[in-house]
């Protein structure tokens, strides 16, 4: 599996500005982590339930989130694929678990 973003449960580089928009963008934005959060885990449900290989990577951490997520920005993308590229055969590169995964949320193989 392989997730188009980062898989850090809250943003929080910056605080909420006191206005509509940027209240508004936290909600979405939240929703939409907790939405990837929800599609890793049940691919791992499903891979565990089926007996295969469970694989997950995502944009590092530490890579900057850009405040518009939908702008066209070749750098950015540049610096993502360069850390991609640079990374993929190091240990951990590949998950064989979500990250955020706690004790009780794992399953036991049928």
């Amino acid at each position: 599996m392989i997730v188009n973003g980062s898989l850090a449960l809250e943003n929080t580089a910056s605080a909420t500005q006191p206005s509509l928009k940027d209240v508004a963008t936290r909600a979405v934005t939240g929703l939409t982590s907790e939405l990837a959060q929800q599609t890793v885990y049940r691919g791992y449900v499903r891979a565990q339930n089926s007996g295969t290989k469970f694989n997950l990577t995502a944009i590092p951490n530490d890579i900057p989130i850009l405040s518009d997520a939908l702008a066209f920005n070749p750098e950015h993308l540049k610096l993502i694929y360069d850390r991609g590229y640079e990374e993929v055969g190091q240990p951990g590169f590949w998950l064989d678990a979500p990250p955020t995964l706690k004790k009780f949320d794992r399953i036991v193989r049928r």
